[in-house]
């Protein structure tokens, strides 16, 4: 080990004899796990703000999807068996995304490469209900891209129920 830490030594530090280069590697490890442990306690103290909200009502709301499919096939045109929407949690938001629609985007289907409708809903622990503004998104073949804001879903957890407000 000691040969090691002299070969080390010698691209770490020339010159300097193994014992300086053995605390400069403690030293950085120590650092190391200092901002590990920094990074740890931001992500918990993140997942902490989210309140009651885990997995489990996660589940139970796209168990609860139909209704949220069938409203948002309504504003697109598209027949909500075709949206296959999936949900996923990041702390205390939630992700909605679909599967690419652009077989399903008619006569623009040419010009898109991709077309999904996504979200990113908040928990509301003291509501115990989801806020999620949705809205549809498009890659065009050119490189360009956009997106237009359409819906707003509110899930309440206790109801099991979506109530929504379509944007002009």
């Amino acid at each position: 080990m000691r040969h090691l830490i002299e070969r080390i030594g010698d691209v770490m530090a020339p010159g300097k004899p193994a014992a300086v280069v053995e605390t400069i590697a403690q030293d950085r490890e120590r650092e190391r796990m200092a901002l590990r442990n920094s990074l740890k306690q931001t992500a918990d103290r993140a997942i902490e703000g989210a309140g009651d909200l885990d997995l489990t009502k996660i589940r139970e709301m796209s168990d609860n999807k139909a209704e949220l499919e069938k409203e948002i096939g309504a504003i697109l045109g598209i027949p909500a068996m075709k949206l296959h929407l999936r949900f996923s949690l990041d702390r205390k938001y939630v992700m909605m995304t679909s599967d690419d629609l652009v077989d399903l985007s008619g006569l623009f289907k040419g010009l898109f490469l991709e077309v999904l409708v996504k979200g990113t809903g908040e928990y509301g622990a003291e509501k115990d209900a989801l806020w999620l503004p949705i809205d549809v998104s498009w890659k065009a073949r050119d490189g360009g891209s956009n997106g237009k804001d359409f819906l707003t879903a509110w899930y309440e957890f206790e109801t099991k129920k979506w109530t929504f407000r379509r944007k002009a």
